[in-house]
């Protein structure tokens, strides 16, 4: 059975910071965003008009949801609805 995360993707956000020495989002803003010349994709989900906004979800055991939502950045870890 095949499982996903995006664990991966915040280590490699966390890796590209620590590199280029500006936070992964400025960077990506910066460095791969504005060069293809795409400006209606963010990090948050600011009012969108009528578009409503991708939201992840992950099953997560209820014990972990505090241990994640403390050790990661805030805002990845929601509650269950």
């Amino acid at each position: 059975m095949a499982r996903y995360t995006n664990l991966g993707y915040l280590v490699l956000g966390e890796v590209v910071a620590a590199v280029s020495g500006m936070p992964y989002e400025q960077y990506v803003r910066e460095q791969v965003l504005r060069p293809l010349g795409i400006a209606d994709t963010g990090f948050g989900y600011a009012k969108t008009g009528t578009c409503p906004a991708a939201v992840g979800y992950q099953r997560l055991p209820r014990v972990l949801t505090p241990v994640l939502r403390a050790a990661l950045p805030a805002g990845i870890v929601a509650g269950r609805r």
